[in-house]
């Protein structure tokens, strides 16, 4: 993760199945978020630094406003969402991503589903955050102090050591020790965090 402050980082990766944690329906009965990480720990909704979560759309409607933050989303599985930002369209399949202030207005039709998706929220006053969608075959690094946040299977293979493979949608958390991952044909999403300086 880049920039301060730092919030502890276990010495290994660790792998979250978001699926298996508990859900908090919307209350607009639209579908289910999957909470995966968030800083600082034990902050609540409306003063968390950074939040990563597993959403899963079953019917059309709009996003909550959260004004002051910014969103990244990204299609997580098979699927055809039709999402409108401030009036504009566009489709999404697996692995697209649309980056948004949480204050417009955001709604989505699901022409093909339901969807599972990630969805990262960063304060804009403390911290920016991105989502980088891409296709590894082969040796990936991870860990240390520079890297992800985390690292979200979209589709293919991803082994960690001893581990076995990673499923779709897990998360891997990486530690402080650099570790390496066997991907064949892996679509990965990798999330960044980096905080403003402090004044």
């Amino acid at each position: 993760m880049d920039g301060t402050p730092q919030y502890p980082v276990a010495p290994h990766a660790r792998i979250i199945d978001p699926l298996l944690l508990e859900g908090s329906p919307w209350a607009n009965g639209g579908g289910i978020t999957y909470e995966v990480l968030k800083a600082p720990p034990g902050t609540g909704y409306s003063d968390f630094d950074w939040r990563l979560s597993i959403a899963e759309i079953v019917q059309d409607g709009p996003f909550s406003s959260l004004p002051g933050v910014d969103r990244t989303f990204v299609m997580g599985s098979e699927g055809l969402l039709r999402m409108s930002v401030d009036g504009e369209s566009r489709d999404l399949r697996l692995g697209a991503l649309a980056a948004f202030p949480g204050e417009v207005d955001v709604s989505v039709r699901v022409l093909e589903g339901p969807t599972r998706n990630l969805n990262l929220m960063t304060r804009r006053t403390v911290c920016e955050g991105s989502i980088d969608v891409q296709r590894v075959s082969g040796a990936l690094h991870v860990g240390g102090t520079n890297g992800p946040a985390a690292l979200v299977v979209l589709s293919g293979t991803v082994r960690l050591g001893g581990d076995g493979v990673l499923q779709p949608l897990q998360v891997l958390v990486p530690g402080c020790s650099e570790e390496e991952l066997s991907c064949e044909h892996a679509l990965l999403a990798a999330v960044h965090v980096r905080f403003r300086p402090q004044t």
